[in-house]
């Protein structure tokens, strides 16, 4: 596995990262400049979606280039500090707890000289995939606070590696 993703990191180049999806979402009778940051609870989320590949063939030179564009969703919000991390409240599934909510799909898309294996691009999907998406998850979530009003922007952290 570690030789899958030592191979997919050597092969994949980034072009670019791509904002694909984002939703903002503020509860009606909060105000986002009012909010007691302290107290209310932080939850998140970072997975991989999908993952699409395409062969570019340059009929000139007869040389082709495989393409692979990861999707990678993210997400963060705060919850109504009343409510009990972990405790089950009426409402809780249909998200009436969440005070204020930003969730966005990133597309990171790279360049190959080969094609990579299916165990390949599931490895790579999984454990690097977000490396790239991170700071522009970090820079996203600090403007959209800003832009929503919110004195003290929600802090993300650094990007880990799974070791």
């Amino acid at each position: 596995m570690k030789a899958d993703l030592q191979s997919a990191q050597e092969n994949l180049q980034i072009k670019c990262v791509n904002l694909r999806d984002l939703k903002v979402y503020i509860k009606d009778d909060i105000y986002p400049d009012m909010l007691d940051l302290k107290t209310a609870h932080r939850q998140s989320f970072s997975a991989p979606d999908r993952v699409r590949e395409n062969e570019l063939v340059d009929e000139k030179e007869e040389n082709c280039l495989w393409n692979y564009r990861f999707d990678h969703s993210l997400g963060i919000r705060l919850i109504d500090p009343e409510i009990e991390v972990g405790e089950e409240k009426e409402g809780d599934e249909n998200g009436e707890h969440v005070l204020i909510e930003i969730v966005a799909t990133f597309e990171a898309n790279y360049f190959s000289k080969v094609q990579l294996s299916e165990e390949q691009v599931h490895i790579f999907s999984d454990m690097n995939s977000g490396f790239h998406v991170w700071p522009y998850w970090r820079e996203l979530v600090q403007s959209t606070c800003s832009r929503i009003g919110m004195p003290t922007p929600l802090d993300i952290p650094t990007y880990r590696i799974e070791q």
